[in-house]
């Protein structure tokens, strides 16, 4: 089986979306990705951005979640 190449910023938001779900602070996301990445690592701003879609989308997922158990539409 072949493996599948993905870009690097794709890679980075997968752990950004990762370590969130374990609770991990912004400020250490940047260093891990930092220590991972090197130079090619996401800025610290595209990385707050993520982290802010993600928490997002975490609580819409949430709220739809309530919605059908309440029988609502």
């Amino acid at each position: 089986m072949s493996e599948v190449k993905v870009h690097v910023s794709v890679e980075q938001r997968i752990i950004i979306k990762f370590l969130m779900k374990e609770g991990c602070k912004l400020p250490e996301i940047c260093s891990r990705l930092k220590m991972l990445y090197g130079e090619k690592t996401l800025s610290n701003v595209s990385v707050y951005k993520w982290s802010s879609a993600f928490k997002k989308e975490r609580k819409r997922w949430r709220m739809n979640l309530m919605a059908v158990g309440r029988g609502l539409p």
